[in-house]
């Protein structure tokens, strides 16, 4: 299911499936620090934490995975939502 497609880019709902392609993404420092982690304390991507990743963004509604000619670039989500007031915060991470 996709979410919304362009010519080279889909936004589709996240899948354990991703895990892979998100450990082959790495840990980049500086986008550590963009999510409020120090350089110092940016650590390796383990397989197991990119299970995790993909798990917790597949259960989460409002997540969705970026894809760049059919590769996992990123993500895209929603969160701090407020129903009553219509308002949420968005958050798009580039890896």
């Amino acid at each position: 299911m996709v979410f919304l497609a362009g010519t080279h880019v889909k936004l589709r709902p996240a899948s354990p499936d991703d895990a892979e392609a998100r450990f082959s993404l790495g840990t980049d420092a500086d986008i550590a620090k963009m999510f409020g982690v120090s350089r110092a304390d940016a650590k390796p991507l383990t397989r197991e934490a990119a299970q995790n990743w993909a798990n917790g963004q597949a259960q989460t509604p409002y997540a969705w995975i970026i894809e760049v000619e059919g590769r996992l670039v990123g993500e895209i989500k929603l969160h701090s939502l407020n129903f009553q007031d219509r308002r949420a915060s968005m958050a798009i991470a580039i890896y």
